[in-house]
């Protein structure tokens, strides 16, 4: 029987390495994803009809565009949550 390899090895490290790097890009675009609908579907109503978002979502979306995604992400679930929007597939 053959014992598997450096190149085996090597290859398993780079998978479990690499997993961190995916949950980031994971967690950005979920938060992409409800900044956008906390846009769309949330705030307070502006002189010609469009949505301001409160200054804690506004706060929290530029968390979010920092890469801050444990401090943004919970606000904007909350805030999405609260406006009865359905929260998107994580």
């Amino acid at each position: 029987m053959r014992r598997p390899g450096g190149m085996t090895l090597l290859m398993v490290a780079s998978v479990v390495l690499a997993r961190p790097a995916a949950a980031e890009m994971s967690d950005a675009a979920y938060c992409a994803k409800l900044s956008e609908l906390t846009l769309r579907y949330t705030g307070k109503v502006g002189l010609e009809g469009e949505l301001s978002p409160t200054k804690t979502t506004a706060l929290a979306i530029d968390a979010c565009k920092q890469g801050k995604f444990a401090d943004s992400i919970p606000v904007l679930e909350k805030t999405l949550r609260d406006n009865r929007v359905t929260l998107p597939a994580r």
